[in-house]
């Protein structure tokens, strides 16, 4: 569907636009050899004409069809040839304004398809290895901002010209009327209108070429050195010596998050440091669970990306390639915060940037998990196949005890322990792991690689399934945890609580950021708003017209008799039928306007900050058991939905009062529905985006408070501290 969306816009239409260039090309063709006709025969008509009056002034003479006296038809030509020369140099520019149309369409269909096709070709190029899918995806992303700029502006110039041979075209011989001198100014600023999205489109470049720009890698953690981590660091250098691999130029130490290593640029948080280079990211918690051979394994597994034929690929694509997606991720954010301009100048771009990179997906898939396979080789070769695969298996069977111990120790971050890491060993420690056969099959995440599934990597080391289990599920001993710390840092104790720390600051500046939007939105009203529909002149009106097919109605079944009409039974039939019918539309309008008139102030919805309460309710409805609230106009009727949280209990209903709004209950779609006439409250009318303003405010109002009520509830991690 997106592709469709993406051809539609990119190619069909600009060349919906060139083929109303070629059918403007015709119609000023057209004109501009009529007006030549017309100068001929003026030229040739008004020596005629005078030597006509010359003989009688009266005589009456045929122009263009209507009869006239010669000295009108005389005035009349006169005035025709004065005007002939603007009406002519008019026409002479809507030629090339017609050109104009057809070649920016034909241009900016050429550069759509030609984009379109391109990164779909690249994307099968850089399948074939990873050398042609750095070279490919660098040009793109380079180039294709420049394309999106051309094709957009050169379809706003064609709208443009096209609009202005429209205004040009109002301009005709004889006298203008107001009407065409309002369309051509409508046109002409319809026009400037488009050239200045030409213009927004030139000052978008730089946002646009953003969206291919990377982004730094934002993490949370501490920068170590060498000092601080002398064994870590030996450690790590004499894998790389052994692998043949780059050591990294920096080791970042979280309490959340996986083992990885990238080159993007990586921003350091909360000392907003921003790292250039290879980094190396290790979590603590991760580190301490596992024996020395294996953080060996792991570490070796990701210094295997520095090392060889990906070495080029890690330092130079990945960057790029997340950078992008980070990017095109923060753009989409900005987009749904921006005006309705910017928002529409984007969005194509924005589109085809996401066609951009899923073109790459497949080939992006595909070599990570060719090169993760090779990294576990590369990891087995540093510390040894059993090593790796005992690794695998106690990284993934941890990883879900230890996120809920920090989950439950972080509900309320002002209360968690000062020591995070002993705390979150002491609950694993406290209960058996395992590594039932689902969570094999499951791949352990990782922010820029795509994992092959666990069993896969086991099987690929050719190591026998039982054992490696049971190695990696072996009880966790917290004194052998600690001692193992010791080992890699000058003052473990001190680093597990700078970044305990660090976590609770974190989560804390979090809560308090959602807690103050929740605020904002619980305040945002006050007291209950009553909706009503106020179709009282609505009524009225029906009411009058009701009573207007009544009368009819009446003449049509007995006008035979007080005309004196002499109907034959046939007749009086198709009579009395007609007033029937008129008759009964007549009562429906008048029982229709007399309910609009009699309900107009009375509610048919009571909203307050936590409920809703209808005209037909047993029982309000808590706002917090619904999932969305959505509004559509139809013709003269507004068409309200609510749609109920998926664990709420289905409300109860009364029957409505004819002809008074109520709510319906649709079951199986767990959706209330309300149809009003219009809306008003306090008998002042509500245009459809106020409506829907006041609807979503109670909403979010609702929603709000029930959050609120339930903060002190278990939270989740922030995106930037989940454990991987």
């Amino acid at each position: 569907m997106k592709r469709l969306k993406l051809f539609a816009m990119l190619v069909l239409f600009p060349i919906l636009l060139a083929g109303v260039g070629v059918w403007e090309h015709q119609r000023a063709t057209e004109e501009i050899a009529d007006l030549a006709e017309f100068e001929t025969t003026v030229q040739s008509a008004l020596p005629e004409l005078r030597a006509i009056a010359d003989r009688s002034k009266m005589t009456i003479v045929n122009l263009g069809g209507e009869k006239v006296a010669v000295m009108i038809a005389i005035d009349r030509l006169e005035k025709a040839q004065n005007q002939l020369g603007t009406t002519q140099a008019i026409a002479a520019v809507r030629p090339g304004l017609a050109s104009a149309v057809m070649g920016f369409g034909v241009l900016t269909a050429l550069i759509g398809l030609g984009a379109l096709l391109a990164t779909q070709a690249a994307g099968k190029t850089a399948r074939k290895s990873r050398d042609h899918l750095l070279r490919v995806f660098s040009r793109g992303r380079r180039v294709l901002p420049f394309v999106l700029v051309s094709h957009i502006s050169l379809t706003a110039l064609a709208v443009a010209a096209a609009v202005i041979y429209e205004a040009l075209a109002l301009w005709h011989l004889g006298k203008m009327s107001s009407g065409d001198f309002k369309g051509m100014a409508f046109a002409g600023l319809l026009g400037l209108a488009c050239l200045w999205t030409v213009w927004q489109m030139l000052r978008q470049l730089k946002a646009m070429r953003s969206m291919f720009e990377p982004t730094p890698m934002d993490v949370l953690g501490r920068v170590v050195s060498e000092a601080e981590a002398p064994g870590l660091w030996t450690h790590v250098r004499a894998l790389a010596a052994k692998l043949g691999a780059l050591p990294p130029d920096h080791i970042v130490v979280g309490m959340v998050d996986g083992f990885y290593v990238t080159a993007a640029d990586v921003l350091v948080e909360p000392a907003n440091v921003t790292l250039r280079g290879r980094t190396l990211h290790v979590p603590l918690v991760h580190l301490a669970l596992l024996d020395r051979a294996e953080s060996g394994a792991v570490i070796g597994h990701e210094l295997g990306h520095f090392a060889g034929a990906d070495t080029d690929y890690t330092m130079r694509f990945l960057p790029i390639y997340d950078g992008v997606a980070r990017s095109l991720t923060a753009v989409h954010v900005s987009i749904l915060e921006a005006d309705w301009l910017q928002r529409t100048l984007m969005k194509p771009a924005f589109l085809f940037g996401l066609f951009f990179m899923e073109s790459f997906d497949h080939a992006v898939n595909h070599w990570s998990r060719e090169r993760e396979i090779a990294a576990d080789a590369a990891g087995a070769k540093a510390a040894g196949q059993a090593a790796a695969g005992s690794a695998l298996v106690r990284v993934a069977s941890s990883a879900e005890a230890v996120h809920a111990s920090m989950s439950t120790h972080l509900t309320d971050p002002k209360s968690a322990p000062d020591d995070m890491l002993l705390a979150v060993v002491n609950d694993v420690a406290a209960q058996p792991l395992s590594m039932p056969s689902e969570l094999l099959e499951e791949s352990l995440p990782h922010p820029s690689d795509s994992h092959p599934p666990t069993l896969t990597r086991i099987n690929a080391l050719a190591l026998p399934l039982d054992s490696v289990v049971q190695t990696g599920i072996r009880p966790v001993d917290p004194a052998v945890v600690l001692a193992t710390l010791d080992g890699y840092f000058a003052d473990a104790p001190a680093l597990r609580r700078g970044l305990s720390a660090d976590l609770r600051a974190r989560l804390v500046a979090d809560d308090a950021e959602i807690v103050e939007v929740l605020q904002s939105h619980a305040k945002a009203v006050d007291g209950e708003c009553r909706l009503h529909e106020g179709a009282r002149v609505r009524g009225v009106v029906l009411a009058l017209l009701g009573l207007c097919f009544l009368g009819i109605a009446v003449v049509l079944a007995t006008g035979h008799l007080w005309l004196n009409m002499k109907a034959n039974e046939k007749q009086l039939m198709l009579f009395m039928l007609g007033g029937a019918v008129v008759g009964a539309i007549g009562l429906w309008l008048l029982i229709r306007g007399w309910l609009y008139v009699k309900y107009a102030k009375e509610a048919a919805l009571v909203m307050t900050p936590d409920t809703l309460w209808f005209s037909n309710s047993t029982a309000p409805l808590p706002i917090s058991h619904l999932a969305d609230v959505s509004l559509t106009v139809h013709g003269n009727f507004y068409l309200i939905r609510f749609e109920l949280d998926p664990d709420a209990p289905l409300p109860v209903f009364k029957k409505r009062k004819t002809g008074m709004p109520g709510a319906r209950l649709f079951k199986k779609k767990r959706m209330i529905q309300l149809v009003m006439a219009k809306a008003c409250i306090e008998g002042k009318s509500l245009s459809a985006q106020v409506l829907l303003e006041t609807l979503a405010a109670y909403f979010n109002a609702g929603q709000a408070r029930q959050a609120l009520q339930e903060w002190k509830q278990p939270v989740s991690l922030p995106d930037a501290a989940q454990p991987q």
